[in-house]
């Protein structure tokens, strides 16, 4: 999940620095939920 999670948000964002992918790993599972959910509300 975290690694579909993260290409997500470099498809929408850009490549991501790896300050925010040291953050990602220490979200739960809940946490990378509801960011996974967050991703639709982002617009272009």
């Amino acid at each position: 999940m975290r690694s579909l999670l993260c290409k997500q948000l470099a498809r929408k964002l850009g490549t991501l620095p790896d300050e925010i992918r040291a953050l990602l790993n220490q979200l739960t599972l809940e946490q990378l939920d509801e960011l996974s959910e967050a991703l639709f509300d982002l617009e272009d």
